[in-house]
């Protein structure tokens, strides 16, 4: 007999508020992730300044890493939890087990390509950053294009 007493009806509101939270559907964490993106850029846009646009770049890339590294793993922990409770449903205790210690791993979640950023618009015909890289005896630039894809979470497919 299992030790396990799981509220199924209970687990579902929850995955469905964390879902709506997540914005599987729109809305939610994908929507803040977007809506900040695009802020940023149009901060680069408005900056005019190649330190400037370079730091605001810089930071974009950090922080659609961090975000995306917290949906994915959000995103992990309400797959793990359904597929633990879906097993219970049906009785099957030490699949449901399995699922409970896999949720929250990042690698256990394989979500479908995410789009990569909206291209970033720079002031005129600025295409490039300037990033400065410190030697002892001089600086030394590097031209970098911001128009380089990078992915970001935003609505995988629903669970």
């Amino acid at each position: 007999m299992s030790q396990w007493d799981i509220d199924v009806y209970g687990v579902s509101l929850v995955l469905e508020n964390l879902s709506g939270q997540l914005g599987l559907d729109g809305g939610g964490f994908s929507a803040t992730i977007d809506s900040t993106a695009e802020g940023i850029n149009s901060a680069m846009v408005s900056a005019k300044s190649s330190p400037v646009e370079s730091a605001l770049s810089d930071f974009l890339a950090y922080y659609h890493g961090e975000t995306g590294t917290v949906f994915t793993r959000s995103l992990s922990c309400l797959k793990g939890a359904n597929d633990a409770t879906i097993a219970y449903n049906e009785g099957q205790e030490e699949m449901a087990a399995t699922a409970q210690n896999q949720a929250g791993a990042a690698e256990t979640t394989s979500t479908p390509a995410l789009p990569p950023l909206p291209p970033m618009r720079a002031s005129s015909e600025r295409v490039r950053r300037i990033r400065a890289h410190r030697t002892p005896d001089r600086c030394q630039l590097e031209h970098v294009d911001p128009h380089q894809p990078r992915s970001y979470p935003l609505s995988p497919d629903r669970l």
